[in-house]
């Protein structure tokens, strides 16, 4: 699918919520807006596969929070 699952991304139509700041730059709220954004988004695997493929470290992907030190999804979030 390359890219092109971001056109889909729900995330997108939230610009306002922190997606590429660490944990500790955002609050319990943002959180779980993010969560539930996530949540329902039809491109979730697809988001989650290109986090781990560019080994991403930071920010808040496919429903999880990315730990700096794994590059791995966080399922406990921040």
């Amino acid at each position: 699918m390359g890219v092109q699952w971001r056109a889909l991304a729900l995330c997108g139509g939230f610009p306002k919520l922190p997606w590429i700041a660490e944990p500790h730059r955002y609050s319990a709220a943002e959180e779980s807006a993010m969560r539930t954004v996530c949540d329902a988004c039809p491109v979730r695997p697809e988001c989650a596969a290109d986090a781990d493929d560019h080994r991403i470290e930071g920010g808040f992907w496919s429903g999880a929070a990315r730990t700096a030190v794994a590059g791995r999804l966080d399922p406990g979030g921040a």
